[in-house]
């Protein structure tokens, strides 16, 4: 009786230590922190030191100004030559070399179940650019088992656990500075309804310093009922480093100009996206447009083309 009731604690406590990571913004639309995502970029951290860089992450830069990459990548550096991480590297470095870009591991990534949990959120819904692909179908699945690894040996719950007040500090900063009846008003613009808007924040995603640096990305999660739009937030105000994350009581998401610009945008992606892809063969067309000048403009943003450059500018 005793193991029973002692077990039962555990169970609520780790039920509340979960739910504390998703805050309601309205009937439909919540922000949370992903277990999924937050494994990724930290293995990912680890995995650039043989790979050099991807994406905003790069070798040898000092990322002390986000304190969960920072204090993340000290506290997980003990597995830097672990057999998961080399493995992973490897195939990080076909997917960069391919698409230039952590997207597709991302939409992946939220249309499965959270980690240590195995299989899609909607097995009957398959995700469609994998499917699309030859080689993310063989290489997705295969990071995400390693993924799925490293969370349990690593005990990446504990660390998410320990650091609960910086996670839910850096929700309550962003969830202020959504305007919550976006989702309402841009259903009625678009004149399209979704079963509901999930969108998250990821203090370990790597944003290289500057006082404009930040990141937004825009997955979409194939359930059953629809399209459900997402996003994916990195923290965008540059912090002081402290002694320790418990130290801090700013945590990088109070910038309601930033929140309330990527929010609007990554979500508008699932509305106009889809009319963009019916003449993608014609805008492609006119990659001549993408003169020199307006590619190195763009570069440092990850626009690697033409087509790229007009759906996130349109």
């Amino acid at each position: 009786m005793r193991k029973l009731t002692c077990l039962f604690i555990a169970l609520i406590w780790t039920w509340n230590a979960a739910a504390q990571y998703k805050v309601q913004l309205a009937k439909n639309a919540s922000i949370g922190v992903n277990p999924n995502i937050e494994t990724y970029f930290f293995v990912e951290k680890l995995a650039v030191e043989y790979l050099g860089n991807f994406v905003f992450d790069i070798k040898g830069v000092d990322y002390s100004h986000q304190p969960i990459v920072h204090y993340g990548f000290k506290h997980f550096q003990a597995y830097q030559n672990d057999p998961l991480v080399i493995r992973v590297a490897e195939l990080l470095k076909q997917v960069r070399d391919t698409y230039h870009d952590n997207g597709p591991i991302l939409d992946y990534l939220l249309n499965q179940k959270e980690f240590p949990a195995k299989g899609s959120r909607f097995p009957d819904r398959k995700n469609q650019m994998a499917q699309t692909n030859h080689q993310l179908l063989v290489l997705l699945p295969e990071l995400t088992d390693s993924l799925r690894k490293f969370y349990t040996k690593a005990d990446v719950a504990g660390f998410l656990r320990k650091n609960s007040s910086f996670y839910t500090g850096a929700l309550n900063e962003v969830a202020k500075d959504i305007n919550k009846s976006s989702f309402a008003a841009m259903e009625k613009w678009y004149g399209q309804k979704f079963p509901q808007y999930e969108l998250y924040i990821s203090p370990a995603m790597p944003i290289t310093p500057g006082e404009d640096s930040y990141r937004g990305y825009g997955p979409v999660i194939f359930s059953s009922k629809g399209k459900i739009p997402s996003m994916v937030i990195s923290s965008s105000k540059m912090l002081k480093v402290q002694g320790s994350l418990s130290l801090y009581r700013e945590y990088g998401f109070d910038n309601r100009e930033v929140t309330s610009f990527l929010a609007n945008h990554e979500i508008s992606h699932t509305f106009v996206n889809p009319l963009l892809e019916k003449y993608a063969q014609q805008i492609k067309a006119d990659s001549i447009l993408y003169v020199k000048a307006l590619k190195a403009k763009l570069a440092p943003f990850g626009t690697q083309d033409w087509y790229t450059c007009v759906t996130e500018h349109l």
